[in-house]
């Protein structure tokens, strides 16, 4: 359930992280860089506030946890306010 967030221009670490016991099937950013979800194997989804600023810091704003499989694709919107996620059981889900 280990992350590492690279920085695009040099690679280096930007963030390292491990909400999941299990690995990650999924990541991805909102169009505007302010979010950041991953979906697990434990069949949640971690929702993170991301700091633009100079710290680049990055918080668990919620775990989802309506899915009954693990996850295996989710997507934002284009404005970032829904994320759509299925899973192993074949769940559409929106939040």
């Amino acid at each position: 359930g280990a992350y590492v967030v690279l920085d695009a221009t040099d690679f280096s670490v930007v963030h390292e992280g491990q909400d999941s016991r299990d690995w990650i099937q999924d990541i991805k950013f909102s169009a505007d860089g302010r979010l950041l979800a991953l979906g697990s194997q434990d069949t949640k989804i971690y929702l993170y506030d991301v700091q633009t600023d100079a710290t680049r810091s990055f918080h668990l704003r919620v775990k989802c946890e309506r899915h009954n499989s693990n996850i295996t694709h989710l997507d934002f919107d284009a404005d970032g306010a829904y994320i759509q996620s299925n899973c192993g059981a074949n769940e559409l889900l929106f939040y």
